[in-house]
């Protein structure tokens, strides 16, 4: 067997790994094959081919090597789900919570009293954020930006929900109101910082080196 078929086969038993993950994995476990290529090479006086065959032979076989992996994965997982994975949930709530308290208005046909109730919110979201900026990026897992690139699924469909919510009590209220409308378009601007920062949050994450 020789070292790209050993990380094929290797390859296909990492169950839960990222594309990320399994490429980190894979270069270091080629970097410790070759290096025991090479040491082959040197002791035993053999040409490169047979050398390349007894490193593989000598390492451990790729399902106990892919065991191994999967199961400090499991162990990681285990460990994160504790203080960090209840503390990212309540950032990620603060940060959201806002697009909630948003949608009152077309509910009850008035934006009167939003300003008092929205302005908190904002103020956790804004918390929340700089913590999600300046704190996580260090402490982030691969399960977490796994779990943000889900939110988007529901985040994208916000601004559709607005609207949808806004036409909604327009035919309900027979009319349109300024005040309405352009309570609208605050919200969708609301939206969109929030949209944006996660995205960029989410992207920078996403091609950091491990």
């Amino acid at each position: 067997m020789t070292i790209d078929d050993y990380l094929h086969a290797f390859e296909r038993r990492l169950t839960y790994l990222s594309d990320k993950e399994r490429r980190k994995v894979k270069g270091d476990i080629r970097q410790e094959l070759e290096q025991i290529k090479e040491d082959v090479k040197i002791h035993e006086n053999v040409d490169e081919k047979n050398a390349e065959y007894q490193a593989v032979a000598s390492y451990l076989s790729p399902a106990d090597m892919a065991k191994e992996i999967n199961d400090q994965y499991f162990e990681s997982i285990d460990e994160q789900f504790s203080g960090q994975s209840f503390s990212f949930a309540f950032i990620m709530y603060a940060i959201y919570s806002p697009l909630g308290i948003l949608f009152l208005p077309f509910v009850y046909g008035t934006t009167a009293q939003i300003v008092d109730r929205i302005i908190p919110y904002l103020t956790f979201m804004i918390i929340a954020g700089v913590i999600l900026f300046f704190y996580f990026p260090k402490h982030i897992t691969s399960e977490q930006i796994r779990t943000l690139r889900q939110h988007f699924i529901v985040i994208n469909w916000v601004p559709a929900l607005f609207v949808i919510a806004y036409l909604l009590n327009f035919f309900r209220s027979e009319g349109m109101t300024a005040s309405l409308t352009l309570y609208l378009g605050i919200s969708l601007m609301i939206w969109l910082i929030i949209y944006i920062g996660i995205r960029t949050f989410y992207n920078r994450q996403l091609h950091k080196p491990l």
